[in-house]
This record gives C-alpha cells, structure tokens and sequence, in this order.
C-alpha cells in the first residue's frame, strides 16, 4: 500500500508541473529549467566543473555537458581557465535575467492565488521552505 506521504509527494509533482506550466510567460528568450537551476548553483556556490554541477543539479554528466555547451554559446555561462577541466561560471546577465524570470513566473502565479488566507498563506510559504530544504539536504 503507497504510504501517505508518497501521495502527498505524487501529488506534489502534479501541482508543481501545472504550476510551471501556468508560470511561463512570454517575453524574451528563456532559460530553460535544467539551466536556471545551474545557474542558481554556481552564483550561491561558485564555480564548478561539469561533473560537480551536473550532480548538483541532479542530471547525468552528458546532459549537463550538453546543456553547459548550449549555455556557453546563449550567452549565460562562460568558462574560466584555459585547462582541459574549466570551471564554470554564469555570466552577470544571467543572473540577472534568472531573477527576472523567476519574479516574473511568481507573478504570473500570484492571482490564483490571493484568496487564501493569512494561515493558508503562511502554510504554503512554510511548505515551500521545507521542500526546499529536504531536497538541498544532502548537499548541505
């Protein structure tokens, strides 16, 4: 039998695919998911090679090597060190345009859900920082 907790999670990961659905906007390019979560990575922690970040970010080391050339070459992360085992950096606009979206999914979001009231507000702020800190628990 599925524990309650495994259910909770399920349905957890079904809320959080709507919301990143109902979250995009349009605008000007954007950085894909895998990408703003590097980025975040390596402007809190500084810089990495491909394998620390793509176990960071939770991908395979292809998929990072891939996504890391794709980054490279938009502009939002760069190289330091001529060696064979760069580190990586993001670049300033990045950032920049990381927080930009992030505000701007929020926003997005935030009419759906005004209704709630200051205990269901505060629930929802509590349970965003739980999930938060049990999924960077292990690289605490």
């Amino acid at each position: 039998m599925t524990s309650r907790l495994a259910l909770s999670l399920a349905s957890l990961v079904e809320s959080g695919q709507l919301l990143a659905r109902l979250s995009a906007t349009g605008g000007e390019r954007r950085i894909p998911a895998v990408t703003s979560r590097a980025i975040a990575v390596l402007a809190s922690e500084g810089p990495m090679g491909v394998t620390a970040l793509a176990r960071r970010c939770h991908v395979s080391q292809p998929t990072m090597t891939e996504m890391v050339r794709d980054a490279i070459a938009a502009g939002w992360i760069r190289r330091l060190g001529p060696n064979a085992r760069p580190k990586l950096v993001p670049t300033p606009e990045a950032v920049s345009q990381r927080i930009a979206q992030r505000e701007a999914a929020g926003e997005a979001l935030e009419s759906r859900f005004t209704r709630l009231g200051a205990r269901e507000r505060a629930t929802l702020e509590r349970a965003a920082m739980i999930l938060a800190s049990a999924l960077e628990a292990e690289h605490g």
